[in-house]
């Protein structure tokens, strides 16, 4: 079994993968489970798996060195970075070295077939589940 992670994320963030302003995911806990350093991407607005990336490494950001965190590639500001990371001692950095768009996304009610329920924040998926919703016309491209 090759063990992927699937994550929600906002339209908003959503968009900005599909047009290469984000490439960094910023998250309250660090995924627990290894998993083979794929990523894929449910569009909680559009409810469908539209992005496939390829982890780099997870960074741990000390909230109390947010002020002076990398902000190019998060998508937020400084103050929604500030405002995200209340009453947590630090921020995780999902860093994405390739990040591809599903050409024809993966729907919800195809996803409900396989099993798959989309996550609150994320889960870990068998990646040839979702290999078998992936049509020869639904090619992953490359930004």
């Amino acid at each position: 079994m090759k063990k992927v992670l699937l994550i929600s994320v906002h339209g908003k963030y959503c968009e900005m993968y599909k047009k290469g302003e984000k490439d960094i995911e910023v998250r309250k806990n660090r995924p627990k489970q290894p998993f083979n350093n794929t990523v894929y991407v449910y569009n909680t607005q559009t409810q469908q798996i539209e992005i496939k990336a390829e982890l780099d490494c997870v960074l741990n950001i000390e909230t109390k060195a947010l002020r002076n965190a990398t902000l190019n590639g998060t998508g937020l500001s400084s103050k929604e970075l500030i405002s995200y990371s209340a009453q947590k001692n630090a921020l995780f950095y999902l860093l994405f070295n390739k990040v591809y768009k599903i050409k024809r996304p993966i729907k919800l009610n195809v996803m409900r077939k396989l099993n798959i329920t989309p996550p609150q924040s994320y889960m870990y998926i068998d990646e040839n589940i979702l290999l078998q919703a992936l049509t020869p016309k639904q090619q992953i491209l490359q930004f």
